[in-house]
């Protein structure tokens, strides 16, 4: 294995801390108060069952039926009570998963079109464009967002995973 198999994954993690590090402090913002901040049904891990039940709605106060990202709010609740910069790192996280993910499938791909090198260096770029691009930081800032990494996440997993045997 050469160096660089090891190295471009961690340059793109890197590049997600880096870029999104200076928005780890501060307020919640928009929907966070409502989510977070006063949400008290993710204060209580009692609840978590009531996420696949009828009284979701009434109990959960929200106006979707989101029970994965309730449930990753429970978790980051339990952690980091009401620190914003936990939650933000968490969705750092998430972002940087959706890039390796994103530059594993690429190289995947592109590796029967353009040979294993240069697959992996069109797919570094592509992910580092993903991982930088601007548009990505409402995700990031806005707690209540991280829904949309979650699933994004979630769908490239499945994809991979059909994937990885063909």
């Amino acid at each position: 294995m050469t160096r660089t198999k090891f190295w471009l994954p961690l340059v793109l993690v890197a590049a997600c801390l880096g870029i999104y590090a200076n928005g780890l402090h501060g307020d919640f913002l928009f929907d966070d108060a409502y989510n977070i901040t006063r949400n008290t049904f993710i204060r209580d891990f009692h609840n978590i069952p009531k996420l696949f039940t009828r009284d979701y709605f009434s109990l959960a106060q929200e106006g979707a039926y989101r029970p994965v990202p309730t449930a990753v709010l429970f978790a980051d609740h339990a952690l980091f009570g009401y620190s914003v910069e936990g939650y933000r790192i968490v969705n750092i996280l998430w972002h940087a998963l959706a890039t390796l993910l994103i530059f594993w499938l690429l190289v995947k791909w592109l590796s029967p079109l353009l040979g294993a090198a240069r697959a992996r260096s069109v797919s570094f770029l592509a992910a580092l464009l993903f991982a930088v691009h601007p548009i990505h930081s409402q995700m990031i800032g806005v707690i209540s967002f991280h829904e949309d990494l979650i699933c994004f996440v979630l769908m490239l997993s499945c994809l991979h995973l059909y994937l990885r045997d063909k």
